[in-house]
């Protein structure tokens, strides 16, 4: 949020996470009733960049549904034969790994280094704008992310997952509650989200999902609490849910 005059409309997410038509099958759209938030023209063009840097972490999360694979293949292959340096500079240092998936199929892929700064800064937005979108009012605060897309590469022989006990928890809690239908987004298969109940404390989260595989949980917090213990205030965020 700024003090600028709000100009123009922002999308939330970014618009370009959705196919487009000429990517579907006839009379199919997944853009339906796309949220929009007011904002300033100076900001709304500036994150394009971190747009679309987004959706190719996005879209190259293997645990996603088809419509990612489909914007890997379509939208992002004609963005690469335009102006290949983007994709160039996220696999300049990949390392070729084996993935085995919760039935045990293993399959040949590519680990990519990710921006995680740059990441965070696009959920930073996103999760504003969302709160917006939901009570009609700006967020004044600090905002705390978990996601499972990502994982730390310690060593050539040894991988870790970037998230500990508590926040693989509120991951989970995620996940669990999107198999059912309680959730918002007309667009489902690309994105969906909901608003947590608030905890104990009155602080609200919310979890969103990307292309049916990809986790992000938010919390809220507001001016005035301690923003540097991330784990504790994820297993506090989802007790209640």
């Amino acid at each position: 949020m700024c003090d600028s005059c709000a100009t123009t409309d922002e999308h939330v997410p970014p618009k370009c996470l959705f196919p487009d038509e000429k990517d579907l099958p006839p009379r199919v759209s997944l853009r339906e009733e796309l949220i929009k938030v007011p904002s300033c023209k100076a900001h709304n063009t500036a994150k394009s960049r971190d747009d679309e840097y987004l959706l190719y972490v996005l879209c190259m999360n293997i645990a996603n549904n088809s419509i990612a694979f489909q914007q890997f293949a379509t939208k992002i292959m004609r963005a690469y034969n335009r102006r290949p340096a983007l994709m160039k500079s996220i696999v300049a240092e990949s390392k070729k790994v084996v993935a085995v998936d919760s039935n045990g199929t293993a399959m040949n892929t590519l680990m990519v280094k990710a921006d995680m700064p740059r990441i965070h800064k696009c959920f930073n937005q996103m999760a504003r704008a969302l709160y917006y979108h939901e009570f009609r009012k700006p967020f004044i605060g600090h905002c705390r992310f978990v996601h499972d897309f990502t994982i730390r590469y310690k060593s050539k022989f040894k991988v870790v997952v970037s998230t500990g006990e508590k926040e693989h928890s509120a991951i989970e809690h995620v996940k669990a509650y999107f198999k059912d239908l309680d959730h918002k987004g007309k667009n489902a298969s690309v994105f969906r989200y909901r608003f947590e109940e608030p905890d104990d404390q009155g602080r609200i989260a919310v979890s969103m999902q990307f292309y049916g595989g990809s986790n992000v949980f938010i919390v809220f917090l507001p001016i005035g609490e301690n923003s540097g213990d991330n784990s504790s205030t994820l297993q506090g965020s989802v007790r209640r849910a």
